[in-house]
């Protein structure tokens, strides 16, 4: 069972996808004063296409502070359709409709 702390402190674990090694967490993103991060940006293995997935935290099965493992509840593929990055801002050269 995962506790808060756990998600908090998962910088460079490894992440696996039922029984597939997906990468590991690069970085927890908080998205205020909470101690539970609400996204984990996954550092991907080689035979993901880019570099990094942003999975939400409310996927995380388990965390394994002893093995630094943490199991997603998603398949390989899924993590494979994850975005590379948060959409904070559109990433494809324009500017946002407010900054107009």
């Amino acid at each position: 069972m995962r506790r808060s702390r756990d998600l908090g402190g998962c910088h460079g674990f490894a992440v696996a996808a039922g029984e597939a090694a997906v990468g590991s967490i690069e970085t927890p993103i908080f998205g205020g004063v909470s101690v539970d991060p609400d996204y984990l940006v996954v550092r991907t293995v080689d035979e993901i296409p880019g570099t990094f997935r942003v999975v939400s935290a409310s996927v995380v099965e388990d965390v394994d502070p002893a093995r630094r493992l943490m199991r997603l509840g998603l398949t390989y593929d899924q993590i494979v359709a994850l975005p590379e990055h948060l959409p904070l801002e559109p990433h494809d050269g324009r500017e946002r409709e407010e900054d107009q």
